[in-house]
């Protein structure tokens, strides 16, 4: 333990002798640190003001809202659900009906209602579909058909939506480097649907497999499958 001891000893007071005769290094610390620890604090504290400015706002933000659906007349139903088959002729279905051949839709026609809507120009199943979704003709919602041409290749291509991959490149500002591939959806439906109307004015929908509505488009209080 003596020996240990001494050992020790003797090396702090080599360490010492080295740190009093080393000479002193001079450096620069610049503001870029001080810069960054105050950059750090603002964000912190603005990110705290921001949220009680969330917390604070939200009950007058309620309040609006109240007031903004209070001036507007109440639904006479609570829900309305509308089932749409497509290709489905209503006279036979009438018919059937009739005939007792068709008991649940019988019943659901004495529960609600049941009537003949006029099709579209051409009556064709897209053209029909986008025409009961927008409820405009095809001069405005563009859909004539199932399939239309491209007009660079006349090749036949979807009417509805464009479907495709877009290449990827890293542009170095002399030369760009190929980076792959991404595909892109584009929706060629014009006009407005309904639902998104029904969203814009605070009234929720459900759209349960619709034709002619891919790729879905967002639209606020709603659902689209």
């Amino acid at each position: 333990m003596p020996i240990r001891s001494q050992a020790l000893r003797r090396f702090l007071l080599s360490a010492l002798v080295l740190a009093g005769l080393s000479t002193p290094a001079w450096a620069y610390i610049g503001p870029g640190a001080g810069i960054a620890a105050a950059g750090s604090l603002l964000v912190l504290v603005g990110t705290f003001f921001l949220a009680l400015g969330i917390i604070m706002l939200w009950p007058i933000k309620a309040v609006i809202k109240l007031f903004t659906l209070m001036g507007k007349s109440k639904a006479k139903v609570k829900r309305v659900i509308v089932v749409g088959l497509d290709g489905f002729d209503p006279g036979l279905a009438q018919k059937y009906m009739d005939e007792g051949r068709m008991p649940n839709f019988k019943k659901l026609a004495e529960q609600g209602h049941f009537s003949t809507l006029g099709t579209a120009c051409p009556s064709i199943s897209p053209v029909a579909w986008s025409s009961y979704a927008t409820g405009v003709d095809a001069s405005r919602h563009n859909i004539y058909d199932f399939l239309t041409r491209d007009p660079c290749s006349y090749l036949p291509v979807l009417s509805s939506s464009e479907v495709g991959t877009q290449p990827r490149d890293i542009n170095l500002g002399f030369a760009k480097i190929p980076f792959g591939s991404k595909p892109f959806y584009r929706f060629l439906q014009k006009s407005q649907p309904f639902w998104k109307l029904l969203g814009a004015n605070h009234v929720w929908s459900s759209i349960i497999r619709v034709p002619i509505t891919f790729p879905p488009q967002k639209f606020k209080n709603g659902t689209l499958l």
